[in-house]
């Protein structure tokens, strides 16, 4: 069995009709001769290792939400091999934060869950959040000021969250261009982890609608004036990665003034609920793939 924590197993299924379905199939082709907890270091939530590659959730977040574990396990999926760069994990980070913006709409409670795990992504989402261009648009680039209020450290916007240098670009994979695509609304087939995906994301990151971005806002409990506007989609890049076209295009909104954001106040602690209706059973295929080295936490 290549999970057999039910925990995971459940965080494999909650993948299912999501941006990110797709590591469904990637995990029963036997891609990963494992999927399971184990001792890491403790500012890693999860890695992938050699021999096999495997899939090591940091013992630390056994008794997450499955559906926080998802999120998780939607970014592990995109490390297919030894390469892994900062510009592999800036993407797969943009991705899975969008992604984990969309898992709050549907399950608000998990804002406030209190748990180490939610801490952690309630922050990057804050700062995906508050990453926003003049217009009030997403962005990964854009400064505006301080994305973090309150912190020890200021943080300009989404990308200071990474090394200045990210390079090198490594290959992408299947899982890559779907969840690609479903988050920018494109057809991606040779998608990379490189500049031009980068520059996709920070102009087409479509993961929520503006009054999904404002929902996720108020459960992350920014200040908000009364009356601001919802945020407008981001235009059509005008480039895109060589062979992907748009799968639609999305007309710019007015110009809107950006919403003013302050520091989110503390979040009350509630019981995390752990359902483990749904699992998936998953048997071992052996599939050789070359070793991958941990990755930076």
């Amino acid at each position: 069995m290549i999970i057999p924590d039910p925990n995971l197993r459940a965080a494999l299924a909650s993948l299912v009709g999501g941006p990110s379905e797709v590591s469904v199939d990637t995990i029963r082709s036997g891609l990963y001769t494992e999927v399971i907890f184990a001792e890491l270091d403790p500012t890693s939530i999860a890695e992938v290792h050699p021999p096999g590659p495997r899939i090591l959730f940091n013992e630390r977040y056994r008794f997450e939400n499955f559906s926080l574990l998802g999120v998780t396990m939607a970014h592990e999926t995109l490390h297919q091999d030894p390469a892994i760069s900062g510009m592999e994990e800036y993407i797969a980070y943009a991705l899975h934060s969008g992604y984990y913006g969309q898992v709050l709409l549907e399950q608000p409670k998990l804002t406030t869950s209190g748990t180490e795990l939610t801490r952690r992504a309630n922050t990057a989402l804050l700062a995906l959040v508050n990453t926003r261009d003049a217009k009030g648009r997403q962005s990964l680039t854009a400064n505006r000021g301080n994305v973090l209020p309150g912190a020890a450290v200021p943080l300009a916007n989404f990308r200071s969250l990474f090394p200045a240098d990210l390079s090198p670009a490594t290959p992408g994979n299947p899982d890559l261009n779907a969840f690609l695509s479903a988050m920018t609304k494109t057809r991606q087939r040779n998608a990379d982890f490189d500049q031009a995906t980068a520059d996709l994301l920070d102009v087409r990151l479509l993961w929520a609608p503006p009054e999904g971005r404002l929902r996720v806002a108020k459960l992350l409990q920014l200040k908000l004036p009364k009356g601001c506007p919802p945020w407008p989609q981001p235009t059509v890049p005008t480039q895109i990665p060589a062979g992907d076209q748009p799968a639609e295009a999305t007309a710019a909104t007015p110009v809107e003034r950006p919403v003013e954001s302050g520091a989110a106040s503390p979040l009350a602690a509630t019981a995390a609920v752990l359902s483990l209706l749904t699992l998936v059973r998953l048997r071992r295929r052996h599939r050789a793939v070359p070793g991958e080295p941990p990755r930076l936490p």
